[in-house]
C-alpha cells in the first residue's frame, strides 16, 4: 500500500498541534551538546540510532533512557542540524526527518519501539490524577509526554517508510508488535483514565489497519474470484429478506484455508478480550461523543482535552526552565510564560484548566474537529472493506452503531454552530516547521469540511433503505432542518461534497414526512432537486408504503436475527466461549476460585465477594427450590440480565420449571 504526498500531509497535519513544540523544544534544551552544536551525516545518524536504539531495549526508566528517548524523538521529527555537504540536500526538516526515519527503518527498529509504547500503556492504569496537588510536579506529566513522543515517533515511521519499503506492512502488522493490541487497550483504557492521547492511538489504529486490509496475497486471489459474483448479488441484496437465504446456503467461514486480512480481523475480535461490539463501536463513539459541543466532562473516563493542554501543564510546573531557555511560541502567546511572578511561592500554583481558556480556544476546536474526522473516516474504512468482505458484515457493525445510539452522536455533532469556528485565518502548518508544508496543501478550514461531510456519508450508510433507522432518529430528531443549516453554511465550498450528501440525508426521509410538513418545507424540499442527481424512476416523494417495506426489506429485529444467526453458524466462537464459561462456573461450584484468565484469586475482598454471591445463590436454591445451573446462575447479580429480571413479573411455577421452559423454547431452535 502506498499514499500520495497529499495525503502524508495531510496524516501529519491531523498528527501534530502545540504539543510537539513544547516537546520538541523541551528535549532539544535537554540535550544541547548533540544538537546545538554538533552537525550529522548519513553514516553518524546511523551510529546514533543504533546506540539509542541499543539504550532503549535495554532500559525502561532512569535519566539514561529520558535522554535515549528524547534524542531519538529530535531525529524523528527532523529537527537536527545536517552537515554542510548535506545542507541542499536535506534544506528543511520534513526532508532531514525522512533521512532520520530511513535509518530507523534499516535498523529494524519497529519492535524496540513498540515494545517501550507498551511499556508506557502498562503503566497507564497506574495514574491516579488525585496526588497531583501532593507532588511538586505530577509524574504522571512525564509518562503522558513520553508516551505522546513514542506515538509520533511510531507514526512518522510509518508515513516516511510506506511508500519506500515494500516490507513495511509485513512488520507493521506482525502480532510480535501488539500496534494492533495496543489500540484497542487504548480505546478502553480512555473510557476510564482521561489522560490517554486517544488521538493519536486512533490515527496510529487507522494507519494499521490500512496496511493490513490493504493487503492482497496473490496466493489468495484465485480462492476469492469464485466468490466475488455472489458477494456482488449481496451487496445489491443488502437490507432485503432475499439475503436471508444465500446465508443460509453458504458454507460456514470459520475454518477458511486462506482467509483475507478482513476477515482474520472479523474472526479474530469477535469473542477476544477486545470485543468489536464493546471497543470499536461503543469505545469509538463515547469519544466521538466528547467532540459534541457542551458535552459533560466525564471526569472518570474521557477527556479529550486532556491530550492537547498535558503539554500546556507540563511546562507550567516547569516554567522556569521554559523561561530561562527563552521559549518562544510560534503561534500562541503561552501568557503563564511570560513572567515569573509565582515561582518563589510556598504554595504551589495549580494549572488553570488550559480547555476553558480563550487564547487556546482554536486549539480546543481544532482537536475536536480532527478527533470526528479521524473516527468517521475510521469507520467508513471499516464498513467499506467489511462490506467487500462479506456484506453481513457490514451490516452487522451498522446495526451496532445504530444500537449504541451512534446516529444521535453523529447528529449532536453536526447540530452545532460552525460559523464559531473559523481556521481560515490561522495558517497553523505554515508556522510549525515539523509539518510537511507545500503549495497546495490541505488547510484546517478545509479538514473541516472534510470531517462534515465524512460524518454524514456515515450517517447515510447506516440509514439508507431502513424505515425504522429514519423514522426513529433522523425524522424525530428534526435532522432535516439541521441539513439544510449545513447546506447554508457550506453553499460556497468546493472541498467537500457536504451538499450533496447533505441533500440525500434530507431525500430518504421525505416519504416519511406528512403532508403538512412538506407544505411549510417546499425550500428544504427543492434543495433535493438541486444537490442530488436523481433516478428517471425515483420514488422519493411518495408517501409511505409501509406494507411494501415490510414485505422487501428486514426489520431492526430480523436484522439482529441475521446478524446473530451468521455470527454462530460462521464462527463457532462463541461455543468454544460457552464452553469455557461453563468450565469457569463449574470449577466456582466445586469451590475453585478462578480469575478472568484462569489464576487464582488471592484478593480477600474478591473472596469475600464471591462467598456472599454463592450465600445468596443457595438462599435462592433453598427458596425456590431450583438446582444451581437454573434461574438463579442466568440472573445472579453479576450477570447483565440482574437488572432486566428485577423489573419482570412472573410466576414462581416458572423458576420451578425453569429448565423445561429452556429446552422447549431455547435449545430446540435449531431443531
Amino acid at each position: 500500500m502506498k499514499l500520495q504526498l497529499k495525503e502524508i500531509q495531510f496524516f501529519e497535519n491531523i498528527s501534530y498541534s502545540l504539543s510537539e513544540e513544547i516537546d520538541i523544544f523541551y528535549c532539544l534544551k535537554q540535550n544541547t551538546a548533540q544538537f546545538e552544536t554538533q552537525t550529522y551525516d548519513q553514516p553518524l545518524i546511523k551510529d546514533k540510532l543504533i546506540n539509542i536504539i541499543e539504550t532503549l531495549e535495554n532500559r525502561r526508566d532512569g535519566d539514561q533512557y529520558s535522554k535515549a528517548l528524547q534524542q531519538l524523538y529530535i531525529f524523528s521529527m527532523g529537527q537536527y542540524s545536517v552537515k554542510d555537504t548535506l545542507v541542499e540536500q536535506y534544506p528543511n526538516s520534513r526532508l532531514k526527518k525522512v533521512l532520520a526515519n530511513n535509518a530507523l527503518n534499516q535498523i529494524t527498529s519497529i519492535q524496540v519501539i513498540c515494545q517501550n509504547l507498551n511499556h508506557k500503556m502498562s503503566l497507564m492504569p497506574s495514574i491516579d490524577l488525585s496526588q497531583d496537588k501532593n507532588e511538586p510536579f505530577p509524574l504522571r506529566l512525564n509518562l503522558e509526554q513520553e508516551t505522546r513522543m513514542l506515538l509520533n515517533i511510531l507514526i512518522n515511521y510509518i508515513l516516511v517508510n510506506i511508500n519506500d519499503d515494500p516490507h513495511l506492512s509485513r512488520d507493521v502488522i506482525h502480532e510480535n508488535n501488539a500496534i494492533e493490541e495496543m489500540c484497542f487497550r487504548s480505546i478502553k483504557f480512555s473510557l476510564e483514565i482521561p489522560v490517554v492521547p486517544i488521538r493519536k492511538f486512533l490515527i496510529l489504529f487507522y494507519l494499521f489497519l490500512r496496511l493490513s486490509f490493504g493487503e492482497a496475497p496473490g496466493t489468495i486471489l484465485t480462492m476469492l474470484n469464485s466468490l466475488l459474483e455472489t458477494r456482488e448479488e449481496w451487496k445489491d441484496l443488502k437490507f432485503l429478506k432475499e439475503l436471508q437465504n444465500l446465508v443460509e446456503k453458504e458454507e460456514p467461514r470459520f475454518n477458511m484455508k486462506v482467509p483475507s486480512p478482513v476477515e482474520k480481523f472479523y474472526k479474530r475480535h469477535m469473542n477476544s478480550d477486545n470485543p468489536i461490539p464493546q471497543i470499536i463501536v461503543v469505545g469509538i463513539l463515547r469519544v466521538l461523543l466528547t467532540t459534541c459541543p457542551n458535552a459533560a466532562r466525564n471526569t472518570g473516563g474521557i477527556d479529550l482535552h486532556s491530550e492537547w493542554s498535558s503539554s500546556l501543564q507540563f511546562a507550567f510546573y516547569k516554567k522556569e526552565f521554559f523561561i530561562e531557555n527563552g521559549f518562544k511560541s510560534a503561534h500562541y502567546a503561552h501568557s503563564f510564560l511570560i513572567s515569573q511572578d509565582s515561582q518563589n511561592d510556598d504554595v504551589r500554583a495549580e494549572a488553570p484548566d488550559f480547555a476553558t481558556v480563550e487564547d487556546y480556544k482554536y486549539e480546543n476546536d481544532r482537536h475536536r474537529v480532527i478527533v470526528a474526522l479521524v473516527i468517521s473516516d475510521f469507520f467508513l474504512f471499516l464498513m467499506k472493506h467489511f462490506k467487500n468482505n462479506h456484506v453481513i458484515q457490514f451490516i452487522y457493525i451498522s446495526q451496532l452503531v445504530v444500537d449504541a445510539n451512534g446516529v444521535l452522536v453523529l447528529l449532536k455533532f453536526l447540530n452545532q454552530d460552525f460559523t464559531k469556528i473559523d481556521f481560515s485565518t490561522v495558517k497553523i502548518d505554515q508556522k510549525y516547521d515539523f509539518i510537511y508544508n507545500e503549495v497546495g496543501q490541505l488547510q484546517l478550514d478545509q479538514i473541516l469540511e472534510y470531517s462534515i461531510n465524512s460524518l454524514l456519508r456515515l450517517m447515510y450508510k447506516t440509514c439508507k433503505n431502513q424505515g425504522e433507522r429514519i423514522k426513529s432518529y433522523l425524522v424525530q430528531y428534526k435532522a432535516a432542518l439541521i441539513m439544510k443549516r449545513l447546506i447554508n453554511k457550506f453553499e460556497k465550498s468546493e472541498v467537500a461534497d457536504i451538499k450533496k450528501n447533505a441533500g440525500k440525508i434530507i431525500k430518504i426521509q421525505i416519504k416519511y414526512m406528512n403532508r403538512n410538513w412538506r407544505k411549510n418545507n417546499m425550500k428544504i424540499v427543492s434543495l433535493v432537486y438541486q444537490y442530488v442527481k436523481l433516478r428517471r424512476l425515483d420514488d422519493w416523494l411518495a408517501w409511505e408504503n409501509q406494507a411494501l417495506e415490510e414485505e422487501l426489506y428486514l426489520s431492526q429485529d430480523e436484522i439482529r436475527h441475521i446478524n446473530s444467526d451468521f455470527n454462530y453458524k460462521h464462527y463457532n466462537q462463541f461455543i468454544e466461549k460457552m464452553e469455557e464459561d461453563n468450565l469457569k462456573l463449574a470449577a466456582a461450584q466445586s469451590g475453585i476460585e478462578l480469575n478472568e484468565d484462569g489464576s487464582g484469586i488471592d484478593n480477600e475482598e474478591e473472596k469475600q465477594k464471591q462467598s456472599q454471591a454463592e450465600q445468596k445463590r443457595l438462599e435462592n436454591n433453598k427458596k425456590y427450590g431450583i438446582i444451581s445451573s437454573g434461574l438463579d446462575v442466568a440472573v445472579d447479580e453479576t450477570n447483565i440480565l440482574h437488572h432486566m429480571w428485577k423489573k419482570a413479573v412472573v410466576d414462581e411455577t416458572f423458576y420451578q420449571n425453569y429448565e423445561q421452559w429452556l429446552e422447549e423454547e431455547v435449545w430446540s431452535y435449531y431443531d
